[in-house]
C-alpha cells in the first residue's frame, strides 16, 4: 500500500512539473486548466472509495488524495494568468461537475447486458450524490482560493509560501466543512470522517507547497508571464 501511495505522489509531482513547463514552453494554462478539470471531475469519482492512509493510519475517501494537487494547478493559473483566469478556471470546473452528473444519472437509467448493473449503480448513484455536494463546496471554496491568493500576491509578491498557505489551509477547511456532511451524511459516520480528511489535506496541503517554488521557477520565461491580477 505505502509503495501504491509513493507511485501516486510521485505522478502528481510528474504532473504538476509538466504543466509547469507547458506554461513556459507555450505560454498557455491550456493543459493545467485540462488537469484542473481532470482531477476535479477524478475526484468526485475516488470519493466513492474509502481507503486507510499509509503513516497516518487515517480512514478517508481516496479523492481527498487528489485535492491538494487541484489547488495546486489553479493556483498555478492563477500565478501566471491572474484572478480572471482563475475564476474562469473554476466556472470550467463547475459546468464539467454538472454535464458529469448528468452523464452519470443517464448511465443509470440504460440497462447493460454484461451484469454490471448493480455495481456500476451502486457506484455511480453515489458518486452523483458526492458531484451535486461537491459542486456547492467547489463554487465557495475555490472562488474564495482564487480571490486570496491573487489579493496576497499583489500585496507581497515575493511572499510565494504564504500567500500559498494563507490561501488553501482556509480552502481546505471550508472544503471539508461544507463538502463532507452533504456527501455522506447517513452513509457513514460524519465526524471521524471530517477529522481524518482534515488531517490529511492540511498535511497533504503543506507538503505540496515547496511545489509552488518549483512551478514558478520552472514556468517562468524570459519575458516572464503576467496577467494583471
Amino acid at each position: 500500500m505505502t509503495l501504491i501511495f509513493g507511485y501516486w505522489i510521485l505522478i502528481i509531482i510528474v504532473d504538476i512539473l509538466v504543466s509547469a513547463i507547458w506554461v513556459r514552453k507555450t505560454g498557455t494554462y491550456i493543459l493545467p486548466l485540462a488537469n484542473y478539470v481532470l482531477l476535479v471531475l477524478m475526484a468526485q469519482i475516488f470519493a466513492v472509495k474509502l481507503i486507510v492512509y499509509p503513516l497516518l493510519g487515517l480512514t478517508a475517501t481516496m479523492g481527498t488524495m487528489l485535492y491538494p494537487e487541484t489547488l495546486v494547478l489553479l493556483d498555478t493559473i492563477n500565478e501566471f494568468f491572474g484572478k480572471k483566469t482563475a475564476y474562469m478556471s473554476v466556472v470550467a470546473g463547475t459546468v464539467a461537475q454538472l454535464f458529469m452528473i448528468a452523464y452519470f444519472l443517464i448511465s443509470i437509467g440504460l440497462s447493460s447486458v454484461n451484469g454490471v448493473n448493480a455495481a456500476w449503480d451502486t457506484i455511480f448513484s453515489v458518486s452523483a450524490r458526492i458531484a451535486s455536494a461537491s459542486i456547492i463546496a467547489f463554487i465557495v471554496d475555490e472562488l474564495f482560493d482564487a480571490y486570496v491568493y491573487a489579493y496576497f500576491k499583489q500585496k507581497m509578491p515575493n511572499k510565494l509560501y504564504f500567500r500559498y498557505l494563507i490561501a488553501d489551509i482556509p480552502t481546505l477547511t471550508i472544503d471539508t466543512l461544507v463538502f463532507t456532511p452533504l456527501a455522506f451524511y447517513g452513509v457513514v459516520p460524519v465526524l471521524p470522517l471530517m477529522t481524518a480528511l482534515f488531517i490529511i489535506k492540511y498535511v497533504l496541503g503543506v507538503g505540496s507547497a515547496p511545489l509552488m517554488y518549483a512551478v514558478r521557477a520552472i514556468g517562468r520565461t524570459k519575458q516572464d508571464i503576467r496577467a494583471s491580477p
